[in-house]
């Protein structure tokens, strides 16, 4: 990770090593029928690992961008696809030139056509649109934001 010096290195990283791990995923559905969310994975067990779910990748992927350049402001963004899905999405936002760029390497095999930086958006209904008229699964988004759900968000409290 020391070595990468823009978004592109992290992109080019991801695309090259990063497995999306099916049985990680489906101990995340069966957690969340318990309400009982699998944590994040940190950021250097991703990329040990080379293997995770979008929440693992988009982690290390905000941790990485907002290190090698602050004013890429990165961000997680949740998309919110239940109740219909037992599972949400994560992705990450960054800024190049006040324009809204995401980068998503978090995809399952069957929307890994997705993987990849969009962008530049206006805002994030404008990539909300993008994810839904594209996801191979069909999943309609609720509502999307920056940062963690509050069930998540208890992982990242400063202890």
């Amino acid at each position: 990770m020391e070595q990468w010096k823009s978004y592109v290195d992290v992109a080019k990283w991801l695309e090259e090593n990063f497995t999306y791990d099916l049985e990680r995923l489906r101990e995340c559905k069966r957690r969340s029928l318990m309400r009982n969310s699998q944590p994040v994975k940190l950021p250097e067990e991703t990329f040990k690992s080379k293997s995770g779910i979008c929440q693992d990748s988009v982690l290390l992927t905000q941790e990485s961008l907002n290190k090698i350049d602050s004013s890429y402001r990165a961000e997680v963004v949740w998309l919110r696809c239940r109740p219909e899905y037992a599972y949400d999405h994560y992705v990450c936002k960054f800024e190049l030139g006040r324009k809204i760029f995401i980068l998503d390497y978090g995809n399952s095999p069957a929307n890994k056509h997705m993987n990849g930086i969009h962008g530049p958006y206006k805002s994030l209904d404008e990539y909300k649109e993008y994810y839904e008229k594209n996801n191979a699964l069909g999943k309609k988004v609720n509502y999307i934001q920056y940062g963690w759900p509050p069930h998540r968000q208890k992982q990242f409290e400063k202890k």
